[in-house]
């Protein structure tokens, strides 16, 4: 949520709440999305705040995963197959900017294998400086995934923040906030998949 303080609480815990309420009702990120965008604009229109958002849905029966970002730093894809990782760009504007929101459905899907990893964070672990001030940026937070192959799941948040942290010449100004996943094989019932956040 844009700035900090009482304000930005307090619109967080409106969007939390009415998110809620949405993905119960359609889980598809582009609608989710809009949805959010509509709210925004008609509940805090009038108060130049904006929120960026992130929302994935992944069906864990295929491994297809649809992506939608709203000026969020865009997830981290990492292919166990080829070594790699990329980052998946917002394709918007955050919401509650525009009124008209792009109405056309916009989102990424990509095709996720079995040992893949993707990762989502917040704008605080990338702002991160070095003692030289050189931000950690996307990129090198793309790095860091590319290189922590070996490190197990429940482990690859402390890993990072170990990493971000140890390179950094001050004290994080924003949150830090780390969501990983890493599909395991194609789901036969709801056990079948790890998730771990920090």
């Amino acid at each position: 949520v844009s700035g900090h303080g009482v304000a930005a609480a307090l619109l967080a815990s409106r969007v939390n709440s009415h998110l809620s309420e949405k993905r119960l009702v359609d889980p598809d990120p582009w609608a989710i999305t809009l949805d959010m965008n509509d709210f925004l604009r008609r509940s805090f229109g009038d108060t130049g705040m904006f929120v960026t958002f992130l929302a994935v849905a992944i069906d864990l029966k295929t491994f297809s995963a649809r992506i939608c970002g709203a000026g969020h730093p865009g997830p981290i894809h990492w292919s166990k197959q080829r070594g790699l990782a990329h980052c998946i760009p917002s394709q918007h504007l955050p919401i509650g900017i525009l009124e008209e929101f792009q109405r056309t459905p916009h989102f990424n899907t990509i095709q996720l294998e079995p040992g893949d990893r993707l990762l989502l964070y917040t704008d605080g672990i990338i702002e991160t400086t070095s003692p030289t001030d050189e931000p950690l940026r996307i990129a090198g937070l793309a790095k860091l995934l590319a290189e922590s192959g070996d490190i197990p799941l429940f482990g690859l948040g402390d890993w990072i923040l170990k990493k971000v942290t140890e390179r950094s010449s001050a004290k994080p100004h924003d949150d830090m906030t780390l969501m990983m996943l890493e599909m395991k094989n194609p789901m036969r019932s709801r056990t079948e998949y790890s998730l771990g956040t920090i």
